[in-house]
């Protein structure tokens, strides 16, 4: 097991000396760690951290761009983007995944390259 797994595994041990016998927690340290669970944690934990962080952008790219940009659009741009690193980063952290990196860090960024367009005809539908 390699020193990620190692923390995943103490964590896991953690919670579960602190809250009891817990099945789940149980089931999940018995998963081996080298099948996708460090992804999976490193994927969804960072992009939750980053829709919210999204959530604060609205302000900031209405003050950039001048004018009132659409509600949710931080959190759509915050998730994309967080959804991009958080896989990239999951890749590099998961053994299994590493050959993957460069497929998966492009494939998520090639739909934020879409966004703006959907917001011209968005925007353009509402006139």
């Amino acid at each position: 097991m390699d020193a990620v797994g190692e923390i995943v595994s103490t964590c896991f041990l953690q919670i579960q000396n602190r809250i009891g016998n817990f099945t789940l927690l149980t089931n999940l340290m018995e998963i081996k760690m080298d099948g996708g669970l460090i992804f999976g944690l490193v994927d969804n934990g960072v992009l939750i951290l980053f829709a919210y962080k999204g959530l604060d952008l609205e302000g900031k790219i209405s003050d950039m761009i001048g004018t009132r940009v659409r509600t949710g659009l931080g959190a759509i741009l915050g998730g994309a983007f967080g959804n991009m690193i958080s896989d990239g980063a999951g890749a590099l952290l998961d053994p299994t995944m590493h050959s993957m990196f460069n497929g998966i860090v492009l494939g998520t960024l090639i739909p934020i390259l879409a966004i703006p367009m959907i917001e011209k005809m968005k925007s353009a539908r509402a006139k």
